[in-house]
C-alpha cells in the first residue's frame, strides 16, 4: 500500500516490528533507547538487575511491553490532571519488549494508529498532527496507555524513591530548566493556571474562584519548588 507519511522518530516501533520479525526467538525480550538516554553500567548492576525490581510484572511474563511515565511538560500537554484526555503520560524513549503474540499485535497496532486521528490529535483541532508534531510516536503511546485494552498489556517503571507520585510537581520541576528549554513554560503556566488543582491544599493560598490567581503564579511555583527534592536514582 501507500508509505505512511511519519517523522522518523516513528520509526523506533518500525525497528521494535524488525527485531521481533527477524532477530528474536519467542520469549526473548529487548529494549529499546533512544539516541539520549543510556544505561550507566558505573551502578554495578546488570541491565536485569537494575530493572527487574521496578518493573516485575514484565520480567515474571505477565506483561510484554515495558515503558516508563513522563511526568514531565509531556504531562502538562496531554494528561488529564491538567485538561488532557489521557490517563497515562508515557515517555517513548525507553521501551522494553518482549517476543510474543500479543507484543506483535500491540506494535503493529501501534504503528498503524498513525493514520487514525487520536484523541489529542481532536483537541488541537489538527487531524493527524502527531504523524509530525511532537512528541511523535510517544503521544500514541500515551494514547494507548490510557485505554484498558492496550494498557492491559504495558508495564510501568516502578521508579525506587526519587521523585513524588504527584503530576503537578513534575511541571513544577521543569521550571529549573526554563534557562535550557524556554518553550516549556508556555504548556506549565497554561497547564497550571487552568487546572482544578486548587483542591489540593499546596494550591489552595494560591487560588481564586476554583482556579490558580494569575498574580500569585510565582510564588505557588516558589512554594513548590520549596518542598520539592529531586534524587538522583
Amino acid at each position: 500500500g501507500k508509505p505512511t507519511p511519519v517523522h522518523p522518530s516513528w520509526m523506533d516501533l518500525k525497528g521494535i516490528l524488525y527485531m521481533l520479525d527477524n532477530v528474536m526467538e519467542e520469549g526473548d525480550f529487548a529494549t529499546y533507547l533512544d539516541s539520549d538516554a543510556h544505561f550507566d553500567p558505573n551502578k554495578n548492576k546488570t541491565f536485569y538487575e537494575a530493572y527487574e525490581k521496578m518493573m516485575p510484572k514484565f520480567f515474571s511474563g505477565e506483561k510484554p511491553i515495558g515503558v516508563v511515565r513522563d511526568r514531565s511538560h509531556w504531562t502538562a500537554v496531554c494528561h488529564q490532571d491538567f485538561g488532557g484526555p489521557y490517563t497515562h503520560d508515557v515517555n517513548s524513549g525507553i521501551i522494553m519488549f518482549t517476543k510474543n503474540k500479543n507484543s506483535r499485535e500491540f506494535f503493529e497496532r501501534l504503528w498503524i494508529s498513525a493514520m487514525t486521528a487520536s484523541p489529542q490529535d481532536k483537541r488541537k483541532g489538527q487531524p493527524l498532527y502527531y504523524q509530525f508534531g511532537w512528541p511523535h510516536e510517544q503521544e500514541r503511546l500515551s494514547w494507548f496507555g490510557s485505554t484498558p485494552v492496550e494498557a492491559s498489556l504495558i508495564s510501568y517503571i516502578q521508579r525506587q524513591g526519587w521523585h513524588k507520585e504527584l503530576p503537578w510537581c513534575f511541571q513544577v520541576i521543569c521550571h529549573r530548566n526554563f534557562d535550557k528549554m524556554p518553550y516549556i513554560e508556555e504548556y506549565v503556566k497554561t497547564s497550571i493556571l487552568s487546572s482544578g488543582n486548587c483542591s489540593l491544599p499546596e494550591f489552595r493560598p494560591h487560588c481564586k474562584g476554583g482556579k490558580v490567581d494569575p498574580e500569585k503564579y510565582d510564588t505557588l511555583i516558589e512554594s513548590l519548588l520549596d518542598a520539592v527534592k529531586v534524587l538522583p536514582i
